[in-house]
């Protein structure tokens, strides 16, 4: 299959000769769940689609595939050797979330954190009460926060829980690597629900002149542009700049948006001090070409303004029709 991302399996440890569907339901409805949250926080812009292939006969291991649903970024290049080797990755790391997820689940037991501590690359650095500390990356932190995850897991794990006949239940990656188990004992903390402490975020609005680098014309897709000296992406929400661009503005690498910048960020306790989080541009005042082009988004003051070009156009109209004067004079 072209499209295909990513395979797994989801492998129900039972003697039994049949699986309650609700078990197996719950389970499923889980995987997805986490699946399409962590594919949301890679922001590739790709959908997906998760398939049920086949069951291992004899056993209750289900195949499942990641196929790519839509979305610039997986989809338009999935044919190049660039394609696949990105698309392989996006796919990988959705099924390297889901197990992350799961882990951390068990390995708080139901509790919240002890601690939680940012490491040099970036990555949680977390700690359980009376537990070695575990290291995950942003991506699965926060979609173990979602409520929608939560809320999940809650449900699959308790039907694993009261289902006596399911003993273990693991996850294996596409080379039947088992990257995640759980045993009986596991399930009841695995479905406890978990009280999240909301993060303390805040938004403020800027002025901001921002050189583009890399202009995305998809509106579920970042922009890359230059703010205060460092490389940031930003979704565009501007209905009015969205329309101009349907319109046919043209951009070019080194424009220049004069915008509204909204700029998300999150307290960390740990290091008492705030993060940039996110970044949004919610309005677009100007557009101002590097090549002089003509813009969509002209800067008015309550007066009419003459383009550059239109007065460099004036300007050699006038020099062409004033009499030249001669600085040579004839000598007798």
């Amino acid at each position: 299959m072209e499209n295909q991302l990513a395979k797994f399996k989801l492998k129900f440890g039972t003697k039994a000769p049949e699986l309650n569907a609700e078990t197996y339901a719950q389970m499923l409805l889980s995987t997805v769940t986490l699946a399409e949250e962590y594919a949301n926080k890679l922001e590739t812009g790709a959908k997906i689609e998760l398939k049920v292939v086949a069951e291992k006969e004899g056993s209750y291991e289900t195949e499942i595939l990641i196929i790519a649903a839509g979305g610039v970024g997986v989809t338009s290049y999935i044919l190049t050797p660039e394609g696949i080797a990105l698309a392989k990755s996006f796919g990988s790391a959705i099924v390297t979330g889901i197990s992350k997820i799961w882990a951390l689940k068990k390995y708080l037991k139901g509790e919240k954190p002890a601690s939680i501590r940012t490491d040099g690359d970036g990555s949680l650095v977390i700690s359980g009460d009376n537990n070695s500390p575990i290291t995950i990356n942003q991506n699965t932190y926060n979609v173990y926060l979602q409520d929608d995850s939560q809320n999940s897991m809650k449900k699959a794990f308790g039907a694993l829980s009261n289902d006596p006949d399911v003993n273990t239940f693991s996850l294996l990656d596409e080379n039947n690597n088992e990257i995640f188990i759980a045993e009986k004992e596991d399930f009841k903390q695995l479905s406890a629900p978990v009280e999240i402490d909301e993060p303390q975020r805040r938004k403020k609005t800027v002025k901001a002149t921002l050189p583009i680098i890399k202009q995305s014309f998809e509106r579920n897709r970042k922009s890359d542009f230059i703010y205060k000296g460092i490389t940031i992406s930003a979704f565009i929400s501007s209905d009015q700049f969205w329309a101009k661009v349907d319109k046919g503005e043209q951009f070019a690498k080194g424009d220049k948006l004069i915008t509204t910048l909204e700029i998300e960020e999150e307290y960390l306790p740990d290091v008492k001090a705030w993060v940039i989080k996110n970044y949004k541009i919610i309005d677009v005042v100007e557009h101002k070409p590097s090549n002089g082009q003509p813009s969509l988004f002209p800067k008015m003051h309550g007066k009419k303004q003459l383009s550059k070009r239109a007065t460099k156009s004036i300007s050699k109209k006038s020099l062409s029709q004033t009499k030249p004067t001669s600085t040579n004079k004839k000598t007798k």
